[in-house]
């Protein structure tokens, strides 16, 4: 067994696909398949299930990726460690971000610490929480900036800040009148949400949900100023941070504070399994300096 059929067998699972990992590695199908073949021989399971249209893992194979995963990135680190003793401030960071938490504030950051450290490349990838913390735990990305979530053993959130969510609706909705509001007086609202894969979305459903109703869903969408906009022209009410639907300014919108504690927490997040290179330690150093000194104000 080879370190490079581990690589190869890892991109396939992730892109589900012959075709479209021989075109990440470089490589000809045909030399993907005997690589596979050889490994599989080797190891006496099947590892992959070919199927129509996708490639997806046998259980033998969904064990063999979780320790290839580690396995090559402990082995990456390696590489890394060496660069940082020759570059302390020089190298590359892959970040992630929510969409919100991008517009708000990376732009700042990444300038500040470009001043900084003008000679790290940085690449940013905008997901939701949950596909970021998979790209995280899997190697794809230095650090993501998200949402405080279930605990896992390997991933380590650093609070940013904490904000309270409010209740957005149009200046003409009869409920702009109201100076507070608490979720039983939304029991008939129509909901706007934003993507059902946010994070945002399941702590509105769960939060409904312990007051005694599902909330009537009107609009969903993965973007997050549409989901403002529709409510602004008084098509049903969304719930976002204080900070971030001051920071939208759609006009039209009324915000209104929610009796209920709900809490918006934004974390950066890394891989403790894997090792962090002075790149990203200098990064991370940056932006808890930086949310110490100014909070969430934007």
């Amino acid at each position: 067994m080879e370190l490079q059929e581990l690589r190869y067998f890892v991109q396939i699972a992730k892109d589900g696909s012959y075709t479209k990992a021989a075109a990440q590695l470089y490589v000809s199908q045909p030399a993907l398949s005997k690589a596979m073949k050889k490994l599989e021989g080797e190891l006496q399971v099947p590892l992959l299930d070919v199927r129509k249209n996708t490639v997806c893992l046998t259980d033998y194979g969904q064990l063999l990726y979780e320790r290839s995963v580690r396995l090559i990135g402990e082995f990456d680190s390696l590489q890394g460690i060496v660069r940082d003793i020759k570059e302390v401030h020089t190298g590359s960071l892959k970040i992630g971000a929510t969409p919100m938490l991008n517009n708000m504030f990376l732009e700042k950051i990444l300038v500040g610490f470009n001043k900084q450290f003008p000679d790290i490349r940085i690449s940013v990838t905008e997901r939701g929480n949950n596909q970021l913390r998979k790209m995280l735990m899997e190697g794809d990305l230095d650090l993501m900036f998200g949402i405080d979530d279930t605990p896992h053993n390997t991933l380590e959130e650093h609070l940013l800040f904490t904000d309270k969510m409010v209740v957005c609706v149009s200046k003409d909705n009869p409920l702009a009148k109201k100076e507070r509001l608490n979720l039983d007086q939304l029991r008939d609202a129509a909901f706007n949400f934003y993507t059902p894969a946010s994070r945002l979305h399941r702590m509105t459903l769960e939060l409904c949900r312990r007051s005694g109703y599902e909330p009537n869903t009107n609009f969903c969408s993965s973007n997050v100023d549409s989901v403002m906009r529709l409510t602004a022209k008084g098509r049903g009410i969304c719930f976002f941070p204080r900070s971030y639907a001051e920071f939208a300014g759609v006009p039209g919108i009324h915000i209104i504070p929610l009796d209920e504690e709900f809490l918006w927490q934004p974390c950066l997040v890394k891989n403790t399994a894997l090792y962090q290179s002075v790149a990203s330690k200098r990064f991370e150093e940056y932006t808890i300096r930086f949310f110490e000194e100014n909070g969430c104000d934007v």
